[in-house]
């Protein structure tokens, strides 16, 4: 019986003579295939802030579902006014993501 690893080798052997296999790399260059094209999420300036802002506050932090799925937030219904107001545009939908430790 062959094992595991020489199958998966095997596999790999032959989707690279197909001119198949694809490598992962590094971030690099310009990101502009994510919902984070602008790079908010790597700012250090805006995490910190971020975080100084809702510091000892109550807010929801994860993706629970969906606002049909779980209700709207509040805060969050706030903020997106404040920004649609701000830029001069009808709406705005603000995205929390998850800072690290």
């Amino acid at each position: 019986m062959t094992e595991l690893p020489e199958l998966l080798n095997a596999r790999i052997q032959e989707v690279s003579r197909a001119g198949k296999l694809r490598r992962l790399y590094g971030r690099r260059g310009l990101d502009l295939t994510s919902n984070d094209y602008l790079g908010f999420a790597s700012d250090p300036v805006l995490k910190e802030r971020l975080r100084a802002t809702i510091k000892n506050q109550d807010i929801p932090l994860g993706a629970s579902g969906s606002r049909l799925l779980r209700g709207q937030i509040e805060v969050f219904e706030k903020l997106e006014e404040k920004l649609a107001l701000f830029s001069g545009k009808e709406s705005s939908l603000f995205f929390l993501f998850r800072l690290p430790s």
